[in-house]
């Protein structure tokens, strides 16, 4: 994990609401993330997040199945953020970690709670 680099706002969330990513060093990055479960010991890729923070591609952030890496736009954003994902209504409540993916991945934690917290 890498606070200096990455928080998420709120830490806590219910599947389907939106998390602030914040970037303390205004570290360069793209608009491609990942959520992984902790199970055991280790991270699961679970899903693939998109942000959209200058609200020009797709206006709305997304997100995909960890089959099947999308295909994003390859812009870099510079900047505090916050860069706005969505945890995929189907994420099952749990411990994970949201990372900035790209030649320097950097990971915040982020706890999903059952809808109604």
């Amino acid at each position: 994990m890498r606070p200096d680099l990455i928080t998420a706002d709120p830490a806590e969330v219910s599947p389907g609401e939106t998390v602030g990513l914040s970037f303390p060093e205004e570290t360069l990055r793209g608009v491609g993330f990942s959520l992984d479960e902790r199970v055991g010991g280790t991270w699961a890729l679970r899903y693939y997040l998109s942000s959209d923070p200058a609200l020009v591609y797709e206006r709305t952030p997304k997100w995909w199945p960890a089959g099947g890496r999308p295909t994003l736009p390859d812009i870099g954003i510079g900047g505090p953020g916050p860069d706005v994902v969505v945890v995929p209504p189907p994420t099952i409540p749990g411990n994970y970690r949201i990372c900035a993916n790209g030649a320097d991945e950097f990971c915040t934690p982020l706890r999903v709670t059952s809808s109604g917290r």
